[in-house]
């Protein structure tokens, strides 16, 4: 139904500490890097951080910001200082194409204030997305919880979860014939197959739109697809059932950024707890999806400031089943 994106490699540049010229002091130093941490910071909040007086506190800043090593600005009469922004810091950010993440805005917002810019790309394929990830190509995601777990282990630990996400809106649909089931692989669409017992064999499309069309044409019996696409198969006379996961897309990323964990991680969390209240028609028109139906299906969706790990670990066992199902020994094997 839509293309998938992919993106031009990106190079990471996480925070560094400045070299220090003569005339600066341990002071400079620990009001770098506490900005460095967790700026942009507020006079007041770097005074109290440091335990000095604020007079003190604007000195250092304003020799720090003589040194091209920190920004200062004034918003609504606060002085806010920050990392200067550095063209040669981008950051790559990669999402699906659903309903569920308004957030994303706001977040992209604080990502963009962080690295000076970034970059998002939209997939179909949550693997491709994985994929990317891994490599560096991109270096946050939001990722299906199935897909974020098996790149964590096949790519030796260099895509982590760092943050929360949503939750919900997904099912499996049902048509009036066909065999089988199809679904999108290495993710939550096999782990929603599997818990729900549907019949083989199993077969492969490269986007929610492609699923749809198999059970709509008849090709497949079943399938399984999230928000919007779910609501779009129920008003097309499918048969839909829920299959929920209390976490579904998570923010993961790529370990080249681990030094920015905290701050993104913070970023996510802000961005996260008002989900609601965000303009959703400039969401739609990022993903390239009708307004009408990310409002309508928006409900369907939950949303968490961080990620549940007693949760994922009750995932293992189904997620184990999805990820080597019935038949992948034949479909691996072509001696």
């Amino acid at each position: 139904m839509f293309p998938s994106q992919r993106l031009s490699r990106s190079l990471t540049h996480p925070i560094a500490l400045p070299r220090w010229p003569s005339g600066t002091d341990e002071l400079d130093q620990e009001i770098y890097r506490i900005v460095a941490e967790g700026g942009p910071l507020t006079l007041s909040e770097i005074s109290r951080s440091v335990g000095r007086g604020k007079a003190v506190v604007f000195r250092h800043l304003r020799r720090l910001r003589s040194l091209g090593v920190l920004e200062l600005r004034e918003v609504g009469g606060v002085l806010l200082a920050s990392l200067p922004p550095s063209p040669s810091r981008v950051v790559a950010v990669g999402i699906m194409r659903a309903a569920e993440y308004p957030y994303i805005l706001e977040l992209l917002r604080g990502l963009r204030d962080m690295y000076g810019h970034v970059r998002l790309v939209v997939y179909d394929d949550a693997w491709r997305a994985a994929e990317d990830l891994t490599a560096g190509r991109i270096q946050l995601a939001m990722l299906p919880v199935l897909t974020a777990l098996a790149a964590n282990r096949l790519g030796r630990g260099r895509v982590q979860i760092i943050g929360g996400g949503s939750g919900g809106g997904m099912g499996v649909v049902r048509g009036a014939s066909g065999a089988g089931h199809v679904v999108i692989r290495v993710s939550n669409t096999e782990l929603c197959a599997e818990r729900a017992g549907l019949e083989g064999p199993r077969r492969y499309a490269g986007s929610a739109g492609e699923v749809l069309s198999a059970v709509m044409s008849g090709s497949a019996g079943a399938g399984v697809l999230w928000e919007p696409y779910l609501s779009i198969a129920a008003s097309s006379g499918l048969r839909a059932e829920p299959c929920e996961l209390s976490q579904c897309c998570l923010l993961s990323a790529n370990s080249g950024v681990s030094g920015d964990y905290g701050r993104i991680s913070r970023l996510a969390s802000e961005a996260i707890s008002r989900a609601r209240s965000v303009d959703l028609q400039a969401y739609a028109r990022l993903v390239e999806l009708p307004a009408r139906l990310v409002e309508s299906s928006l409900r369907s969706y939950t949303f968490h400031e961080e990620p549940d790990v007693g949760y994922l670990e009750g995932l293992l066992e189904a997620a184990r089943r999805s990820l080597l199902p019935e038949g992948s020994a034949r479909e691996a094997v072509v001696a």
